[in-house]
């Protein structure tokens, strides 16, 4: 095959990764042209897996998945909500089943998600020069009077990228980080690390930030080292900029009170629901609960249930996954269709051969706690998309070095 044939093959591989990331980038620009992107992107996607090779058991347990969310949306008593939410929880299912059918690409595929992020990255320091000149960027939520409004924290706007979201910009850093660590050869290896690292810190995601620490502190065989540079940084950050600094601990301290200690917020509102409302194994229906759909139709179940929106209403969803997934399709379902997401750790690899997809599933599953990554599509083939091509690369490694040892 011709090299140039090869990468008119990747260009396909990469189509919807295109779609959903260009959906993504102009979602505040044309919210209806980027939904359309992203739902072409995941309909490409399905095409390309019927006619390629997949694995026995993804059919299997795609097969199965599909009929049960098939049943959850004919009982649902919101038809409109139903179908817009069924189609939402297939997102998970095309990107792990894509990323087994676009596995042979692996090295090809990394890498370019390396290099995607790091474009980000230093797009971002446009970003900051036009945010400092007073520039009205494209990327800006506008309120019914036409202001421009952004997310800034600690005086300082949240770093967004080409992606416009700081949250989701501090994800695909912090799965590159490790990409990086564990499969990129280049020369600019350490660099990229540094960039990655600095926009995980300046997308000002404390969830991600947490976790991305926590990640690095398990993983590293330096755990003394790690500690005691985190104190130094803390203590020559608390001098330099003491403001800054107060403002960091008074936040933390204020999410604790609203998701934990006081527990105040729609988040918690929605975990409280979670346990006190969700059966073992029926479910109330797609499109009820939790969801964007949810709240577009009026879902009867937020009055049912007496749901404190603590003044916001204005919400597009409850803020969090599982509460979502756990009441409209009870607990046996909900465990079958997370259990399918982490269906390709039932390999063979040593451990050790599998940091990189283990920090991927930490950094996916602990962020649904706080949004809907798992249902959101640039997430997804950030994390869902990429683990089968990273073992396809562990069990090349395995198989060079033992090639290797016969010579």
């Amino acid at each position: 095959m011709s090299i140039r044939r090869e990468h008119i093959r990747f260009f396909f591989v990469l189509l919807p990764f295109i779609l959903a990331y260009t959906g993504e980038a102009i979602q505040n620009l044309n919210k209806p042209l980027s939904s359309m992107l992203k739902l072409g992107a995941v309909v490409y996607m399905f095409i390309y897996i019927f006619f390629h090779k997949n694995h026995p058991w993804l059919w299997i347990f795609s097969s199965l998945l599909i009929m049960i969310l098939g049943y959850f949306t004919v009982i649902s008593p919101m038809k409109k909500a139903a179908w817009e939410s069924f189609i939402r929880y297939l997102f998970p299912i095309a990107a792990l089943m894509y990323g087994y059918a676009i596995r042979g690409y692996a090295r090809w595929l990394i890498n370019t998600f390396i290099y995607f992020v790091i474009i980000n990255d230093l797009w971002q320091i446009i970003n900051y020069i036009n945010w400092i000149r007073g520039v009205d960027q494209w990327f800006y939520f506008h309120t019914p009077e036409g202001i421009p409004f952004y997310n800034i924290t600690l005086g300082i706007i949240r770093a967004t990228g080409l992606v416009t979201f700081f949250a989701l910009f501090g994800f695909i850093n912090a799965v590159a980080w490790f990409l990086i660590l564990y499969y990129y050869d280049g020369k600019y290896k350490k660099l990229f690390l540094g960039i990655t690292l600095v926009s995980i810190l300046a997308s000002l995601s404390y969830k991600t930030i947490g976790v991305f620490l926590f990640l690095l502190f398990l993983l590293s065989k330096q755990k003394v080292k790690i500690l005691a540079f985190l104190l130094i940084g803390m203590i020559i950050g608390t001098m330099m900029f003491p403001e800054k600094a107060t403002q960091v601990v008074y936040n933390l301290r204020l999410r604790i009170h609203l998701y934990i200690t006081e527990g105040n917020s729609v988040r918690s509102e929605s975990y409280r629901t979670m346990i006190k409302e969700t059966r073992l194994w029926k479910g109330y229906g797609t499109g009820t609960f939790g969801g964007p759909a949810s709240i577009k139709y009026k879902s009867p179940l937020y009055d049912k249930f007496h749901f404190k929106w603590y003044g916001m209403q204005w919400l597009a969803t409850t803020d969090t996954y599982y509460p979502h997934l756990f009441v409209e399709l009870g607990w046996l379902t909900a465990f079958l269709y997370l259990f399918y997401m982490i269906l390709p750790l039932l390999n063979r690899l040593p451990l050790s051969r599998q940091k990189a997809v283990y920090a991927i599933y930490f950094l996916l599953f602990t962020d649904a706690f706080f949004s809907f990554s798992l249902n959101h599509l640039p997430y997804l083939l950030a994390s869902l998309s990429l683990i089968f091509p990273v073992l396809s690369l562990e069990r090349k490694k395995i198989e060079s070095l033992a090639h290797e040892e016969k010579k």
